[in-house]
């Protein structure tokens, strides 16, 4: 009778490495998920943490441009700059209306919801006065600190002062600092701005180089 053992092992073998390719096809396919899942969370973070960047870079821009074309000129001998460590108002072009000669009542605060807010209320149309614009700059702002360099009443030299208010002249230098919650990877560059010196009362400040536009 012819013996029936190498039949059998070979299907043993066989067996074995059906077993042994399912296996590597599982493995494969758990290393594949994981290197999928792995690339998707890092592309997820690269795109948020490119967001947060461009958020703090657009917040910064506005404030540089606003803050640079803060308009001078005194009325009764004080400018219409007043500022504090938490907040600040001053005159400006509002971004929506630039180029066109009006001028609003700008206001850059902090609001209890961690929201960084700057407002405009036009002065120079009454039919705009009673639109105010408002846009949130940055939100979860956990603190906010300005501060002011310059000669005030009474100074001998230029200096970093904590607040800005009932002057003749507008601050040298505007600083501002920001500070996020722990744990936020957000990064705030610290602001230094020089805003307008004095006026020219027919110069209307282009955006782009906010020089008198058409000369």
């Amino acid at each position: 009778m012819p013996s029936v053992e190498p039949t059998r092992e070979a299907g043993l073998a066989l067996l074995e490495l059906l077993v042994a390719l399912t296996l590597s096809g599982l493995l494969f396919g758990m290393m594949h998920e994981g290197f999928t899942l792995g690339r998707r969370v890092w592309e997820g973070a690269t795109t948020r943490g490119g967001a947060r960047l461009e958020a703090v870079e657009a917040a910064q821009g506005l404030l540089r441009r606003q803050l640079r074309m803060a308009w001078p000129a005194a009325a009764n001998g004080l400018v219409p700059f007043q500022g504090g460590p938490a907040g600040l108002d001053f005159v400006a072009p509002p971004p929506a209306l630039l180029g066109q000669g009006i001028r609003s009542r700008a206001s850059l605060g902090l609001a209890r919801n961690g929201d960084l807010v700057m407002s405009w209320l036009p002065e120079t149309d009454r039919r705009l006065a009673a639109v105010p614009q408002r846009a949130v700059l940055l939100g979860g702002v956990a603190a906010m600190d300005l501060g002011y360099f310059g000669i005030q009443d009474g100074d001998d030299m230029p200096r970093w002062h904590p607040t800005w208010r009932n002057q003749a002249r507008q601050p040298r230098l505007v600083r501002v600092r920001l500070a996020f919650p722990p744990g936020d990877p957000r990064a705030w560059p610290e602001l230094l701005v020089a805003p307008m010196i004095d006026t020219d009362g027919e110069c209307l400040p282009a955006p782009d180089d906010l020089r008198c536009a058409g000369r």
